[in-house]
Formats: C-alpha cells, sequence, structure tokens
C-alpha cells in the first residue's frame, strides 16, 4: 500500500476506516503535531471511563475532530519524497476544506507533512517505500501562516499577506539604512577571517567571499559536517 491511499484514508475515510489505518500504519506511541493541534508521544495511560490508552489512540481523536469540522475532504498529493537515511518522508499536500460552520466557505489549503518512519515487525502490512516495511512514528504538518488561517479566518489570508508585504519593505529599509553593519561583517570576512583561515589578509587581494563561501565555491561544505 501506498502512501497517498493512507492520507486519502485518514481524511476522507469513515471513522471505522480512520481507526484501521491508523492501527495499521502508525506506532502505539505515534505523536502528531500541527499549528493548531499537539499530541506527544506516549504509551499508556489510564483515564476514567475510557481505560488504557496511547498516543496513537488521542491521534484518533484528533482526525475525527477534524472530520466532525469538515465532513467532506478533497485532498490530492502532490508530490512525495523519501529520504531512506534519515527515514523521513516528505509530502506537498493540497486539501479542500469545508467548515460545517461556514457551509458556502472552502478554502483550499496548501501544506507540507513530514513523516518520521521506523522498521515495522515482520507482520505489518505496510510495504509501500523501496520495498522495505515502515511504520510512522511521527507526524508533522507545516502551513505557511497565510495558509493556516483559511481554517478559521475567511478572508484572513489577505491580511496575512497585508502584513507579510509590510515585513518585506521593512527589511529593504532596514538593510538599506544599517548598510554600514553589512560593510563591516564583510570587512570581518575579508580581513579577519580570511586571514586567520588562510584567506585574505592586510595587503592581500581578495574576492570577498571568506572562508565559508570559498569552501562552497570549491564544492566543500555540502550538508552538515559530524
Amino acid at each position: 500500500m501506498q502512501i497517498p491511499p493512507i492520507i486519502h484514508a485518514l481524511t476522507e475515510g469513515s471513522p471505522a476506516l480512520q481507526h484501521q489505518t491508523l492501527d495499521t500504519y502508525f506506532t502505539p506511541d505515534a505523536s502528531f503535531s500541527h499549528p493548531l493541534c499537539a499530541v506527544p508521544s506516549f504509551s499508556h495511560l489510564h483515564l476514567p471511563f475510557v481505560g488504557d490508552i496511547n498516543s496513537r489512540w488521542v491521534v484518533w481523536m484528533v482526525y475525527r475532530w477534524y472530520k466532525i469540522l469538515s465532513p467532506r475532504i478533497v485532498l490530492e498529493v502532490d508530490c512525495s519524497e523519501f529520504n531512506p537515511e534519515s527515514q523521513l518522508l516528505f509530502l506537498r499536500i493540497r486539501q479542500i476544506f469545508s467548515l460545517f460552520l461556514l457551509p458556502f466557505y472552502a478554502p483550499t489549503v496548501n501544506l507540507t507533512t513530514v513523516l518520521t518512519l521506523v522498521p515495522a515487525p515482520a507482520e505489518s502490512e505496510f510495504t509501500g517505500l523501496a520495498k522495505r516495511k515502515y511504520l510512522i512514528q511521527r507526524q508533522e504538518d507545516f502551513y505557511q501562516s497565510n495558509e493556516v488561517v483559511k481554517f478559521f479566518w475567511p478572508g484572513g489570508t489577505k491580511v496575512v499577506s497585508l502584513f507579510r508585504w509590510i515585513a518585506m519593505v521593512v527589511c529593504i529599509i532596514g538593510a538599506i539604512v544599517l548598510a554600514p553593519v553589512t560593510w563591516l561583517e564583510q570587512w570581518w570576512f575579508e580581513r579577519v577571517e580570511g586571514n586567520g583561515r588562510g584567506g585574505t589578509g592586510p595587503g592581500k587581494e581578495g574576492d570577498g567571499l571568506g572562508y565559508a563561501g570559498k569552501r562552497l565555491v570549491n564544492g566543500e561544505g555540502r550538508g552538515l559536517e559530524r
């Protein structure tokens, strides 16, 4: 089973299908992160009148409430990319969210979802990634600020976009007014850092890149060093 059907089952499926999908493809201590909601990872917790629960059960409650808020959801997975080294799966998703309190308001919301995967037990059915079995241990949903307000604020995207444009203008003004700070930083890279690491120094002609810039141009320093 591939990832898109799993996402569709969680968002568009019946409550029973949501429960079955979570039990099949999520670890019992799975966690969930969203700008408006978060579920920490835990294995066992006893609740009165409910019994023993784990964080996967709480994630199920989140998805149930999600379906109550928006009984009709249309979702598309535009692209997915799996990194076998970090065991992270990146998804680009578009969804039409129809809030039942606002029946004529159905915005298209864009997000990026990152799934943290772990090797699954042999009996797991999840074989959709590189012919190897994984379970989902953590789900993280990332939204731009102008996207997340679409859930609860009709027209809020325009207001947020206005503030972002104002921030852009502030960046331009600040960069021009405080240009001497940039000049000082450039002088530091050329004279101090470059001289200390075999680069340019007083009396030497430099290219202004500094030590880090030269490493990047030469193809070094790609990725994090350990």
